[in-house]
């Protein structure tokens, strides 16, 4: 279904996710499980206009899922830090259409801690929901991640958010109830040794 991504061994925990994606060519020309053409690659400053249209398309609780917040719009200081590349700590990836460069879906991953452990989240347009796009994002953090040297990943969702929950059930994730919010749910994945 994929075509592949040239990797290297596991780099240090510390190393930084901007260079690493952008070094690597953390680029994949690939299809959903659906059969969507799809280009996943890192985001960059020029991406602002893309992202900025596709959360325009992303519904209301959606958002709220994405940020955790009743937030209804994303503003400009969002988008720019999302788009930046140059960030030693995060990177986002994005899930453009091949065919209209429509961005589609972005997931951002974020190092935590002492640097073994990340979090991501991730925003899908409406329309584009159901056809594997997700999913295919998803695994793509997932493999980088990897190499980037973290052993663990975890997402923060809503309890309500049964569409994430179940993907992330299915990409192997142990969910949990937040010890500190009942309202939140805690999707871990765990690689090599610690899996």
């Amino acid at each position: 279904m994929a075509d592949s991504v040239e990797t290297t061994s596991a780099v240090m925990p510390t190393a930084d996710l901007s260079r690493i994606a952008r070094e690597y060519k953390w680029v994949r020309y690939t299809e959903s499980r659906s059969g969507r053409k799809l280009h996943l690659r890192p985001a960059c400053p020029a991406d602002i206009d893309g992202l900025r249209a596709m959360f325009a398309h992303v519904r209301p609780d959606d958002l709220r899922h994405r940020f955790l917040t009743g937030l209804r719009q994303v503003n400009e200081d969002q988008l720019r830090d999302m788009v930046r590349d140059d960030r030693p700590d995060a990177v986002n990836f994005l899930a453009l259409d091949r065919l209209t460069g429509d961005v589609l879906a972005a997931a951002m991953l974020a190092r935590e801690g002492d640097g073994a452990q990340g979090e991501f989240a991730l925003a899908t347009r409406t329309e584009a929901r159901a056809q594997g796009i997700s999913w295919t994002l998803l695994e793509h953090l997932l493999e980088f991640a990897e190499v980037a040297g973290m052993t663990e990943v975890n997402s923060i969702e809503t309890w309500d958010d049964h569409v994430a929950l179940q993907l992330e059930r299915e990409m192997g994730f142990a969910i949990h109830r937040d010890p500190d919010d009942a309202t939140l749910m805690i999707a871990t994945r765990k690689f090599g040794r610690d899996a």
